[in-house]
């Protein structure tokens, strides 16, 4: 279980729990955060501090909890995802998108798509989809890092953006411990800025980051200018957000299309940022693999590659791989990720 000083002064959350109700709150918190077993793991990755988050490629699923509808209204809705610890599980998935509608009158999250024509879902509550990725963690904590992206899908509310952001940030601490969440400022460090210190120091090592989590809000709008303290920075917050190079915090963002967004993901990659990138076409049946975008991301620098058809492996990942345009030599599949160590 987490120390109390793992959520002391300074530390992402702190403030918020202690307003909602002081060390009585902060205490349950610590004890539902608690990991699962106090062995020391039995694994040994001989790279792993010469590999950084930068190094790898994995395959990750948009709208990760998403059930076809009994009558979906476009073919982009036909496609069924496996909960979330399956994906990790049996598909290899280490990226994974879920859509956020906040419930204001039970004041939580609820996970769907669009509410009564595409709102089926493997985990209502963002809560319950916390929990299927951790119990997946904790039984195998020497996967790389895993991302979660979040899609904020409710208008802006000026009157509500502190509650908004304060309840965000506690469902999140509520399931998660804090030293397993790869937070800004854990990536910041002693650098003015987030994008100087991915630029100049880069990412962490894979050994320092293994069993650990990264949040990522996606919104480009509002809800980003207030998370970000007015486009500042994101001191104290417990995720990132999508930005374009140049911006202070820029670390993670997301370029959809690999193929005309190459020069995008090039120049982002260069200066230090993780990026996101879609493989997806929609055929005839719902959303498939597009050959042509594939082929563009396995060859690029993107390191997650969202598809709704997360059958297809990644050739020579196990499940993930050595990024063909950031990873060193020495870089093997099995120095990501050896399948010997994760079920």
């Amino acid at each position: 279980m987490p120390a109390l000083a793992d959520l002391g002064p300074g530390r992402p959350g702190y403030d918020l729990v202690m307003r909602r109700g002081g060390w009585g709150v902060l205490v349950l918190l610590l004890l539902l955060c608690a990991c699962g077993s106090d062995d020391d793991p039995s694994f040994e990755y001989p790279l792993d501090d010469t590999l950084t988050f930068h190094h790898l490629q994995a395959k990750g699923t948009h709208n990760s909890f998403h059930i076809a509808p009994e009558d979906p209204a476009t073919e982009d809705w036909m496609y069924t995802h496996l909960p979330l610890d399956e994906q990790f599980g049996i598909q290899g998935v280490r990226q994974v998108e879920l859509d956020l509608n906040i419930d204001p009158f039970e004041e939580r999250f609820d996970v769907y798509h669009f509410i009564r024509v595409d709102e089926e879902t493997t985990c209502a509550l963002l809560t319950d989809c916390l929990r299927d990725m951790k119990r997946w963690s904790d039984a195998n904590p020497a996967h790389h890092p895993i991302v979660a992206m979040l899609e904020l899908k409710d208008g802006f509310d000026a009157a509500y953006q502190d509650r908004f952001f304060e309840l965000l940030e506690l469902e999140i601490l509520s399931v998660w411990p804090i030293e397993r969440i790869v937070t800004p400022d854990r990536i910041r460090g002693d650098d003015a800025t987030i994008a100087e210190a991915v630029a100049t120091r880069g990412w962490p090592s894979l050994g320092e980051l293994r069993g650990g989590v990264l949040f990522l809000l996606l919104d480009d709008g509002d809800h980003r200018r207030v998370y970000t303290h007015e486009d500042t920075s994101l001191d104290g917050r417990l995720a990132f957000v999508t930005v374009d190079l140049g911006a202070p915090y820029a670390a993670v963002t997301k370029v959809d299309n690999p193929i005309s967004g190459a020069a995008e993901i090039d120049a982002a990659v260069g200066a230090g940022m993780l990026i996101r990138t879609r493989i997806d076409r929609v055929g005839a049946t719902g959303p498939e693999i597009d050959p042509e975008r594939f082929d563009a991301a396995l060859a690029g620098a993107a390191h997650f590659l969202s598809t709704d058809a997360p059958d297809t492996a990644l050739p020579g990942g196990s499940p993930s791989r050595c990024n063909p345009v950031t990873a060193p030599a020495e870089c093997t599949a099995e120095a990501i990720e050896d399948p010997a160590f994760v079920d």
